[in-house]
């Protein structure tokens, strides 16, 4: 399966984000994302692409994507994700 997400607001408005999600059996998967943002809003593109990629990638990004992706899991074993993500 897979979750698409257009953000609408904030400092990576515009982007499009993937993720997709592979079974392996016995209860494991593949969890892949991907994050697609070609025009940055501002005041996001005034930093540049080595400032935006600290910031915003690493640590805003990776921030959201590890809580979004705790929750993912923790909804999943609960057997709950179909209807709460």
């Amino acid at each position: 399966g897979r979750i698409l997400i257009h953000h609408i607001k904030g400092l990576v408005r515009g982007m499009d984000v993937e993720w997709s999600f592979q079974a392996l059996g016995e209860g494991d998967y593949v969890v892949k994302i991907s994050h697609h943002l070609d025009h940055p809003p501002f005041p996001t593109r005034i930093l540049g692409s080595k400032l935006t990629e600290l910031v915003v990638g690493r640590g805003f990004i990776g921030y959201i994507a590890g809580k979004t992706l705790r929750r993912i899991k923790y909804l999943v074993e609960q057997g709950r994700a179909s209807s709460h993500i």
